[in-house]
């Protein structure tokens, strides 16, 4: 079995497993519904997704055009981003795994449906010693997940191959990426699983991961 000093990248989904901003996020588009006027979706239906393909599926009707389609995202990511300005996002775990993570792989990535200023400011709150190799958001993807194309793009961009890749997730269309990225996968905070060979396991933190990847590679 592939033991942790195996994987040429790990790449990380962001909400959820770095970081929980989801009731920034679930707050932005609530404000959104009442702007437009819509009853919308639970924030758990949507986590993860794209905000323009969310905004695609749920606003129906004559005033769907793209320049108010643009003006719609904007006003989610921007009341998103104001909503985060003091709050701490970061899990109790996430800078120390990330440390030990950067010891055991020569490339990391963040794979996001949030936009790229949400993930370049959830990267400065993290602060690695060594900087993310790629950041791929929502803006670098024509897909939202379950596609597995932001995954692959992260996995390209850090020069690695899906089966020396670990991907770290918590959602159950970011697990489905995952498995079709062909990479290796594994489930943190969330309790989901999956029926893989290439499932490592469902994981409550960074820590119980790392501690079971450390016990792999003896």
């Amino acid at each position: 079995m592939i033991g942790p000093k195996k994987f040429e990248c790990v790449v990380f989904d962001l909400d959820g497993v770095l970081v929980d901003s989801s009731s920034q996020h679930a707050q932005a588009f609530q404000e959104l519904w009442a702007k437009v006027g819509i009853d919308g979706p639970d924030y758990a239906d949507i986590a993860g997704l794209r905000s323009i393909d969310v905004i695609k599926k749920y606003i129906k009707g004559e005033q769907m055009d793209a320049t108010r389609v643009d003006e719609w995202v904007e006003f989610k990511q921007r009341r998103a981003r104001e909503l985060l300005v003091g709050a701490e996002i970061l899990f109790s775990d996430s800078r120390e795994a990330l440390e030990r993570i950067i010891r055991m792989t020569s490339s990391m990535a963040i794979a996001t449906g949030a936009s790229t200023v949400m993930a370049q400011y959830a990267a400065q709150q993290l602060a690695p010693s060594r900087p993310f190799d790629a950041i791929v958001a929502a803006e670098d993807v024509s897909r939202s997940k379950p596609n597995p194309e932001v995954f692959e793009k992260a996995i390209k961009r850090c020069g690695a191959t899906p089966g020396k890749s670990l991907i770290i997730e918590d959602g159950a269309a970011g697990l489905a990426a995952a498995l079709g990225s062909r990479a290796f996968v594994a489930s943190v905070r969330s309790g989901l699983e999956l029926h893989s060979e290439r499932f490592l396991g469902r994981f409550e933190s960074l820590d119980d991961l790392l501690r079971h990847l450390s016990e792999r590679s003896h």
